[in-house]
C-alpha cells in the first residue's frame, strides 16, 4: 500500500493527537502559544536579567541559546516518545482496518511537528526583534531560508529514531519506559544548556588523556542533534550560514537513522497484529 493514498487518515491521525493534547482545555490550541511565550519569557528573565555575570554570556544572549536548544530537543524527544507507543495504543485498529501502519508512528511525530513549527515562528520573531536594530539589511537575513533545510533534517532525525523504537516497543514492551530514560540521558548528553565542546574542551579535563579525549569528543559529535541544534543557533543567533560540514554530519546520520528505522519497521509489520 502507498502512503500517499492515506494523506486523508494520516491528517486525521495527526489531528486527533493535536486534540488529545489540549482536550478539555480553555484555551485550545492557544495552549501552543501561551507554553512557549511563557517558557521564553521566564527564560529571559532567568538568564537574561537575573543571572548574566554569573553566565557571562553578554547579557541576552543566553537565554536565545538556551530556549532554541530547548524548543529543538522537546521536539525530538516528544516526536520520539510519543511515536514508541504509538503501535501498541492502536492495537485493536491493527486488527480491523487494512492501513499502512508507518501512519501512526509518523502522525505522533507530525503532530510534534506542528506544535515545534509554534515555538519556530515566536523564536524567528523574538530574534528578528533582537537582531534587527544590527542588521537592517534584508540580505544579511538570508541565511533564514536554511531553516526548512534544518527542520527536514529534524524530522528525518526524529521519524527514524521513533521508527526503530516504535517496532522495537511492540515486541518488547520495556522499550517504551527504557525510550524515557533515554532522553533523559541523551539531553545532558546534547548541547542544550550550553554552547558544543571544543576539542580543547574535553583535554581541559584533567582526567582524560589527549586520545581519549580526541576520541570522547569524535563520539560526542555523532549525536545528530548535536548538529540540528548548532544549526538552528547558527541561523537565529548569529544570522550566519550554517556550517556546511555540520549539515552533511546531520544529513548522513539522518539519513541512516531513517533508512535503518524505514527498514526495521516494514520488515515487522506483517507481525504487529499477532503480537499485539
Amino acid at each position: 500500500m502507498k502512503i500517499f493514498e492515506y494523506t486523508e487518515l494520516l491528517k486525521n491521525l495527526t489531528l486527533r493527537d493535536l486534540r488529545l493534547r489540549y482536550r478539555n482545555t480553555g484555551l485550545g490550541f492557544l495552549w501552543s502559544l501561551v507554553q512557549p511565550l511563557t517558557m521564553f519569557f521566564v527564560y529571559y528573565a532567568v538568564f537574561g536579567v537575573l543571572l548574566t555575570d554569573k553566565f557571562g554570556m553578554g547579557g541576552t544572549t543566553y537565554p536565545f541559546l538556551l530556549i532554541i536548544g530547548l524548543f529543538a530537543f522537546n521536539f525530538f524527544s516528544g516526536g520520539v516518545t510519543k511515536s514508541t507507543p504509538s503501535i501498541v495504543q492502536a492495537g485493536g485498529l491493527l486488527k480491523q482496518v487494512a492501513f499502512p501502519r508507518i501512519v501512526l508512528p509518523l502522525a505522533s511525530v507530525l503532530a510534534e511537528a506542528v506544535h515545534f513549527l509554534m515555538m519556530l515562528a515566536i523564536l524567528i520573531l523574538a530574534c528578528l526583534l533582537k537582531w534587527w536594530p544590527d542588521h537592517g539589511s534584508g540580505l544579511e537575513l538570508l541565511p533564514l531560508f536554511y531553516l526548512p533545510v534544518i527542520l527536514l533534517l529534524h524530522l528525518m532525525i526524529t521519524l527514524g529514531v521513533g521508527l526503530l523504537l516504535s517496532t522495537m516497543n511492540v515486541f518488547y514492551r520495556d522499550t517504551e519506559q527504557l525510550a524515557n530514560t533515554f532522553m533523559t540521558v541523551l539531553f545532558f548528553g546534547t548541547p542544550v544548556l550550553y554552547a558544543p565542546p571544543t576539542l580543547e574542551k574535553f583535554q581541559s579535563l584533567g582526567f582524560l588523556n589527549e586520545r581519549s579525549a580526541e576520541i570522547i569528543h569524535q563520539i560526542y559529535y555523532l549525536n545528530p542533534m548535536t548538529h540540528v541544534i548548532k544549526g538552528y543557533r547558527d541561523v537565529l543567533l548569529d544570522l550566519s550560514n550554517p556550517n556546511p560540514g555540520s549539515l552533511a554530519m546531520a544529513f548522513g546520520l539522518g539519513l541512516v537513522l531513517l533508512v535503518w528505522g524505514y527498514c526495521v519497521f516494514m520488515k515487522s509489520e506483517s507481525r504487529f497484529a499477532e503480537e499485539i
